[in-house]
């Protein structure tokens, strides 16, 4: 619902793929396979629930990101090689 009310702010990603797609259409963009595999490549974190950018925000701005990814983090690989809890939070850390 929180993307709804914010013109698909969570799928803002892929406005840099293609800058003339329409609000509406990111969601469905987001979920074809090659954009995923793509996001995947690329090690990038996805969040999936009743979370704003502000949430993700406050969750990173006050270190924890423990909380943040049992919640809401969403691994969108391959299942055998779904990292811990304990590597996300390394990598994020690292990161």
């Amino acid at each position: 619902m929180i993307n709804q009310n914010n013109f698909n702010d969570g799928y803002h990603v892929i406005h840099h793929y293609n800058s003339q797609l329409h609000w509406s259409k990111l969601p469905s963009e987001f979920m074809k396979p090659e954009i995923l595999a793509k996001h995947y490549e690329k090690g990038a974190f996805t969040f999936f629930g009743d979370i704003s950018f502000f949430d993700v925000s406050i969750y990173v701005l006050s270190g924890n990101l423990r909380s943040l990814i049992e919640k809401y983090y969403v691994h969108i690989g391959p299942e055998d090689e779904t990292p811990t809890v304990d590597e996300i939070v390394t990598e994020a850390q690292r990161r």
